[in-house]
């Protein structure tokens, strides 16, 4: 999806607005031509909801509905035809340069790819889309244009930028397979309060399992966010 996005919608639009306004027209389907359909969908259903939330006219297609076009086109007679076609392969991402050797990321070839050539603000079209859909409010999902923190400055006319308030976000994954040894996992956390308490900051220590799919997003919607050139964004 990441990848995906990077490519497509550096490729069809080059300015992108901060607010999300792009003229890259949304995808009609996506085919997963080798995948069941249990295959596209993970245990909290988040895959379902993005691409859902993102493009709410989308058809998924998996292996069954392949085989079927294949089956239609079998005597050679007959062609399904698509005005844009984007191709994904994940084990050929590995064999690049970027993701094979530096960081293992199958976007990363997405994204260099049109690096040079498409807006900062790639990412909104679609980080707008899903926080409307979990129902957060429009002036946090505007945070990253009216905040004085960020690297918003300047991205549009006529903007009123404000101090919003720092937010600090700790997900723990403690009891699950990748977590911290539980004493280092305390002391960040007592760390982390400690900090927060001195700055006046708002911290946050959650188990995302324990929340409902709009409470993660709407709490990393007002989580404050270091911005960089290009690579950065805020959910």
């Amino acid at each position: 999806m990441f990848g995906f996005w990077a490519f497509y919608a550096g490729t069809l639009d080059h300015a992108i607005t901060a607010r999300g306004e792009t003229t890259a027209p949304p995808p009609d389907r996506a085919m997963f031509i080798r995948c069941a359909p249990r295959d596209i969908r993970d245990s909290s259903r988040f895959n379902s909801y993005y691409m859902k939330a993102s493009f709410p006219s989308i058809s998924l297609e998996t292996a069954t509905e392949w085989a079927d076009r294949v089956f239609m086109t079998r005597n050679g007679d007959k062609a399904f035809v698509f005005s844009n076609v984007v191709l994904a392969d994940r084990s050929a991402s590995f064999r690049g340069r970027i993701c094979g050797s530096q960081n293992q990321r199958i976007a990363a070839e997405a994204l260099k790819a049109v690096e040079d050539h498409t807006s900062r603000w790639w990412w909104e079209p679609i980080r707008r889309s899903v926080l409307r859909f979990a129902g957060v409010r429009e002036e946090i999902i505007d945070m990253s244009v009216t905040s004085v923190a960020t690297f918003a400055r300047n991205a549009a006319a006529a903007v009123t930028l404000r101090e919003w308030p720092i937010v600090v976000t700790y997900i723990s994954r403690q009891g699950g397979k990748r977590c911290l040894l539980e004493s280092h996992h305390e002391q960040l956390v007592a760390e982390l309060t400690a900090l927060c308490q001195r700055r006046g900051w708002e911290f946050n220590n959650v188990r995302a399992q324990t929340l409902s799919q709009e409470e993660q997003l709407a709490l990393a919607a007002k989580t404050t966010v270091r911005s960089y050139p290009f690579y950065s964004f805020n959910i």
